[in-house]
């Protein structure tokens, strides 16, 4: 059953999973372009390491709008595409029970938040190949060098689960907004405009920043990279993160178990 979700997801949503990659990968380009310089000495070149770790922690367009933006765009769909297409009238009879039907659609959002961080890792590999940008170990970003890591491998890996976990959180909150609301274009609204709500924290300086969603994904504003934010640590934001995931899936699985097959209101 889960094979065939996901097919169906693939096959209904790859205009979108093309889209998506497009403007990753435009995403991508302005970073390189963006990406914070003034931690290079002067003379030195950007080299692989900075440009991915600089995109993975540009907040406020990058990681407080677009990226969450981008991915509920991806999964909004997940769970209304299969009421609207009556697909649900296949899969709820050969379902055990809605608590299994809605674990698949949990295991295709983390396959999409998979192939999403791959593609952010990806688009940048092939732009370092194609304009030359240096693989060097020595990276200049503060990050490597206040992250008490041996090297700048664990920084990756640090940073890329960490966003990768982010995605997933991001698209449970999208998935319960699709059904509460019941509107597509309303969802992805208050996703953005809750990047806005997280920009504006950001840039005036309040303290609840670190208590907000789209917060916990981003490695430079927690304790271990020297942020104000003393009580912000990445255990803090995993526990959160993973605390809300559960959280939502029952709450999302409460909303399944109330319709009745062929209910739901458009």
């Amino acid at each position: 059953m889960l094979q065939f979700q996901l097919r169906t997801y693939i096959f209904n949503n790859y205009k979108k999973l093309i889209i998506s990659m497009i403007l990753i990968v435009l995403l991508s380009f302005y970073s390189l372009i963006n990406v914070p310089y003034l931690y290079l000495p002067e003379g030195a070149r950007i080299n692989f390491g900075d440009y991915l770790i600089g995109e993975l922690n540009m907040i406020q367009l990058i990681m407080f709008i677009a990226y969450p933006s981008i991915f509920s765009f991806l999964v909004l769909n997940i769970i209304r595409g299969d009421f609207e297409d009556n697909y649900i009238q296949l899969i709820f009879p050969r379902t055990t029970s809605r608590f299994i039907y809605l674990l698949n659609k949990f295991i295709i959002i983390i396959f999409v938040a998979l192939w999403f961080t791959m593609t952010v890792v990806l688009s940048k590999l092939v732009i370092s190949f194609v304009l030359k940008i240096p693989f060097e170990n020595k990276c200049y970003n503060y990050i490597f060098h206040t992250m008490k890591y041996h090297n700048v491998y664990e920084v990756y890996f640090c940073n890329i689960l960490l966003f990768f976990t982010g995605l997933v959180f991001i698209g449970m909150i999208a998935l319960f907004l699709s059904l509460y609301i019941k509107n597509i274009g309303f969802s992805i609204g208050i996703i953005i405009f809750g990047g806005f709500v997280h920009n504006a924290m950001f840039i005036f300086g309040g303290k609840i920043i670190y208590l907000l969603p789209f917060t916990q994904y981003i490695l430079i504003l927690h304790k271990e990279c020297g942020s104000v934010l003393d009580k912000f640590s990445l255990q803090f934001s995993y526990a959160y993160m993973l605390i809300s995931i559960v959280i939502i899936f029952f709450m999302v699985l409460r909303i399944l178990n109330k319709k009745e097959i062929g209910e739901f209101s458009i």
